[in-house]
């Protein structure tokens, strides 16, 4: 039995008791042997499957594409402002007014459905129809983008018509300026109504105040009382700004005070400038304790074992000054020399300043508040009529500033009336004849593109589902047998079968090469009866054999071909006495084997026909006269090579194993399922089958470089035409 090993895979199976390779589940060539001509031999395989399946899918896409309805664009573009209307009150005036005007908010605003409704509207019915196919604007048909760093947006409108995409593209632009100035105007109108109000109620309370005014001038005499009372109270309102002033000094400097307070709490009066270190006594002590110690249990040990009570509690007391001595520092601070701590005597000089401004600022606080008391009361001492003068003076102040504020405004209100739009158009949308979809060039490459994922995609599906072997590769790694010939696919014209007097054949060479590995290599030297099988029928067994043994004759050595497939006749065409007796005859006795042996065309080959086809082949091969048989065969022979039927439906190739010096495997290339050939060699391997090698059949030459092309063998030899005979190449 065979056991592939990492540095020797192609091995010689004879005489090896080893174990047989396992069989997987399911049989995949490892990735890190598919390599870049395994590739183009895959998509060379899958030629026809990649092509029709490309045609399809892009013939598919284009149909696709060429159907579609052309869409024509037309984009107009606005350049949007931030104005506002003046605005008379903040507490007042409409939202619409206040609203900050961005640009972003007119992009939503020129994709609301109100605004698209309106602009639709505006377009021609049929012009609606024509374009667009409905009566309602498309949700499609309209989107807005701003200019990236400008205020500039663009109205991109998309219509079946070049014509309708320009028309709505203008009327969105249009419509949306058109209810812009409209929603401002309205705005403005509103403010200014809210102002005139006002207004009017403003002028009345002015002309109520003047009177009372004019009134208390007439009945108390007074012509100019503003200016002592302006001064009276300019001076207890500077008052109060200073007082203010000094109190806030004050809470500063009481927060100094509480911090330096407390940094002086922290801070040491003095700091260490030297020390002198000397050892512990206490450190000492407890070390003359633990030696004394040691020196009693030295005495007890005279007396005692180290487990006797008397040593152990010695020990306790030991272990016990030892963990104390841990805790005591060996050395303590003898002496030191103190010097007062500039930092604490720096913050002591930053504490006597900040007391000292307190105290100022306390001082100033107290100054102030009596000289603001005694202007409080001379105000207090005026007499009650300027109190009022004083009182009716300042509204009326008061009233006017009011009415003069809204009387400008309202003058700006009537001119924001008239305002132009928050903003301009800056360029309309143009008829453009040239359509945006279907973008027949964009979509040609996308669809050649996908087409192609698909393809690779539905190849690796495929290759991931075949079980055929296709290439010696996979065969190698299937089995961990070596290929020890490429036989190629024989074109149909052609014969499969050798003639003695060829000697200008691509086939010839590639039977030379397996006979040349057969005679050369380690693993099949000096085995001189040889067996071809495969795993199933029609995969090219007995044309191998047949070559192999036509070229070994041709080498000049005697050669016998066996067909030992006794469930149907191969070598018909070799023989010419189709009854005579053959392998079946001389297994059961009827027949000596000099009678059954045939000669050929081919010099030096033998054959030894099947014979009759018995009920029983698998008992005849496994007599004791097939034993007898075989032995004669090689002693008699250079070479012997039996054509065996298919071992994964027969059990004749087990019976013959023992037999043989050696068995080749066939294997047909896009034929031969994985799982077949696994079990086909597994069963081998497991009787201890003498596997010499594989021989790849029906192999495209032309693929991963096996062949020199159609031209090399005529730069060598003549082309005269082979004298080639038939042979069944499903065999």
């Amino acid at each position: 039995m065979l056991q592939q090993y990492p540095n020797e895979p192609s091995a010689p199976l004879a005489g090896r008791d080893l174990a047989p390779p396992a069989v997987p589940a399911r049989v995949s060539v490892p990735e890190e042997s598919v390599d870049l001509q395994g590739w183009l031999a895959v998509l060379h395989r899958r030629r026809w499957l990649m092509a029709v399946t490309f045609v399809v899918l892009f013939s598919l896409g284009m149909v696709h594409t060429l159907r579609q309805t052309p869409i024509y664009e037309s984009t107009a573009s606005i350049l949007v402002t931030t104005n506002s209307v003046p605005r008379p009150d903040d507490n007042a005036v409409p939202s619409e007014v206040t609203q900050n005007r961005s640009v972003e908010t007119q992009v939503a605003v020129l994709t609301s459905y109100a605004l698209l409704r309106e602009a639709y509207a505006k377009l021609d019915p049929a012009q609606q129809l024509q374009g667009f196919r409905t009566r309602d604007v498309p949700s499609w048909a309209v989107r807005a983008a701003p200019r990236k760093s400008t205020d500039v947006i663009d109205i991109v409108t998309q219509a079946y018509t070049p014509t309708a995409a320009a028309a709505l593209a203008n009327s969105v632009a249009q419509t949306y300026f058109t209810r812009d100035l409209a929603d401002v105007r309205e705005a403005t109108r509103q403010a200014r109504q809210y102002v005139e109000d006002n207004r009017g109620a403003i002028n009345e309370q002015l002309a109520e105040v003047n009177k009372e005014l004019a009134t208390l001038k007439a009945r108390t005499g007074m012509l100019n009382p503003e200016a002592q009372l302006t001064q009276t109270a300019q001076r207890i309102s500077s008052l109060q700004s200073e007082l203010d002033e000094a109190n806030t000094q004050v809470s500063v400097n009481e927060q100094s005070l509480h911090e330096l307070q407390r940094q002086l709490t922290t801070q040491d009066r003095s700091v260490v400038s030297g020390s002198t270190v000397t050892g512990n006594p206490r450190y000492a002590s407890v070390v003359a304790g633990i030696d004394a110690l040691q020196n009693e249990r030295a005495t007890l040990l005279q007396e005692y074992t180290p487990n006797s009570a008397e040593v152990q509690a010695i020990d306790a007391r030991i272990a016990e000054q030892e963990q104390h001595l841990k805790a005591i520092s060996s050395t303590i601070v003898a002496q030191e020399s103190h010097v007062r701590n500039p930092l604490h005597e720096a913050t002591l000089r930053d504490y006597a300043v900040a007391l000292a401004g307190r105290t100022a600022a306390q001082a100033r606080a107290h100054r102030l508040t009596t000289t603001m008391a005694e202007w409080q009361q001379r105000a207090k001492t005026l007499p009650e009529k300027e109190r009022q003068y004083l009182e009716l003076t300042q509204r009326q102040t008061q009233l006017k500033g009011t009415y003069d504020m809204l009387t400008t405004k309202n003058h700006n209100l009537l001119l924001s009336e008239r305002i132009l739009p928050n903003g301009r158009v800056v360029s309309v949308g143009a008829v453009i004849n040239t359509p945006v979809k279907p973008r027949k060039t964009t979509d040609a490459v996308v669809y050649f593109l996908l087409s192609l994922i698909c393809v690779g995609v539905l190849v690796r599906i495929v290759e991931w589902l075949d079980e055929r072997v296709h290439d010696p590769e996979t065969a190698e790694h299937l089995t961990g047998l070596p290929a020890l010939g490429l036989i190629g696919e024989v074109p149909q014209h052609a014969s499969s079968l050798l003639s003695d007097g060829v000697h200008y054949s691509p086939l010839l060479e590639q039977v030379r090469i397996l006979r040349n590995n057969l005679s050369l290599t380690e693993a099949a030297r000096d085995r001189r009866c040889l067996a071809v099988t495969s795993a199933a029928t029609h995969e090219g067994k007995s044309m191998i054999s047949t070559n192999l043994a036509i070229s070994l004759a041709m080498d000049g050595k005697r050669v016998l071909l066996v067909d030992a497939d006794m469930y149907r006749r191969s070598m018909i065409s070799l023989s010419k006495n189709h009854d005579a007796p053959g392998l079946s005859e001389v297994l059961r006795g009827e027949c000596q084997l000099e009678n059954a042996l045939q000669s050929t065309d081919i010099d030096g080959l033998t054959l030894l026909s099947s014979g009759k086809l018995p009920p029983n082949p698998v008992e005849l091969l496994n007599s004791p006269a097939a034993v007898d048989l075989f032995a004669e065969l090689s002693a008699t022979y250079d070479r012997v090579i039996l054509d065996c039927p298919p071992c994964a439906k027969f059990s004749d190739v087990q019976v013959i194993a023992r037999h043989i010096d050696g068995l080749l495997f066939v294997v047909a290339g896009d034929q031969t399922e994985r799982r077949g050939l696994q079990q086909a060699i597994g069963n081998l391997l497991r009787i201890g089958a003498p596997l010499i090698g594989l021989v790849m059949n029906r192999i495209d030459m032309h693929r991963r470089g096996y062949s020199y092309g159609s031209g090399y063998y005529d730069a060598y030899y003549s082309p005269a035409q082979p004298n080639l005979k038939a042979l069944g190449k499903g065999k």
